[in-house]
């Protein structure tokens, strides 16, 4: 049986790798720089925040209760980030079918990480402590680990979020009108 650990660092973490950068794309080619802007982007940088922090903390410490509860609030507060973007977005910009589909793995892979370490049964001790992990993860999977996450998560959300302020300062952002108005988008409904 595949160990949790392998799961989560071998097909989780780059399945979320891969659908953010896709959700960069789909970003880039609908120019949120002139629609929705730095409050789209800044809504992406919190969520980055609210999944980092936790795969920092389960990278390098126990995964004990006060590890396991930082995780189940951080994943709440994605979830509910990740709703809040949407009705942010949906009234400035066309969210394509693609997007969407990127946004489903976004906000279900860090759920589904959640759940398989609470079945992996280290909730069970009582610990509450902040704690090194006292069998670290090999160095080269814990460099890969952050190098794979700051290249392919971290760099380009932090790109996004400098066109967009960019935009904003020379005073193009919203130049280009949305595909559709807000008014448009809700009549859809």
């Amino acid at each position: 049986m595949v160990e949790v650990r392998t799961y989560l660092l071998g097909v989780v973490l780059p399945l979320w790798l891969i659908a953010g950068c896709a959700d960069y794309l789909f970003h880039r080619r609908s120019a949120i720089a002139h629609t929705s802007g730095l409050g789209e982007a800044w809504l992406h940088v919190v969520q980055l925040a609210q999944i980092g922090i936790p795969v920092i903390a389960v990278l390098f410490l126990e995964v004990n209760r006060l590890v396991l509860a930082l995780c189940t609030v951080a994943v709440v507060a994605h979830t509910v980030t990740a709703w809040w973007d949407i009705r942010y977005t949906q009234v400035r910009r066309v969210i394509s079918a693609g997007e969407h589909l990127a946004h489903g793995f976004l906000v279900t892979l860090p759920i589904i990480a959640l759940t398989m370490l609470l079945l992996d049964g280290a909730h069970r001790v009582a610990d509450w402590s902040v704690r090194l992990k006292s069998v670290p993860l090999p160095l080269p999977v814990t460099v890969l680990v952050l190098a794979a996450s700051a290249l392919f998560g971290l760099a380009p959300t932090l790109e996004e979020w400098w066109r967009c302020w960019r935009a904003q300062r020379t005073g193009r952002e919203g130049a280009s009108a949305p595909l559709h108005s807000a008014a448009t988008l809700h009549a859809a409904k």
